[in-house]
């Protein structure tokens, strides 16, 4: 991944590498941010138009679907939120965490 750097006065652009994960990880969550918050918006005004547009038994059926698409990037978005707010380090640790912690939750109810 590279970076573009602006010196002042200076017209050319210069790039710069990134190699460090937490970087390219946060540019990640951002875009990825970026596009679920694109298609929410749409999603959104989608919704809007067909509940303009009338009391048809198949449309309400539609939008019922829309709403829980919706409810579900929302919850995506949560979980991008809360991402980009850790390290990749933090955020290793603490799903290795959990992993091991449901992985004994599992066997012992198996025992």
């Amino acid at each position: 991944m590279a970076r573009r750097v602006i010196e002042p006065g200076d017209k050319r652009y210069y790039y710069v590498s990134e190699d460090s994960c937490n970087v390219i990880f946060k540019a990640q969550t951002d875009n990825l941010w970026q596009t679920s918050q694109i298609f929410l918006n749409s999603l959104k005004q989608t919704k809007k138009t067909l509940m303009d547009a009338g009391n048809d038994e198949d449309l309400k059926e539609l939008v019922e679907r829309l709403e829980l698409i919706e409810e579900n990037c929302t919850k995506l978005q949560r979980l991008i939120e809360l991402a980009r707010k850790l390290t990749v380090d933090e955020l290793v640790e603490i799903l290795e965490r959990e992993e091991k912690s449901y992985q004994y939750e599992r066997e012992s109810r198996c025992i």
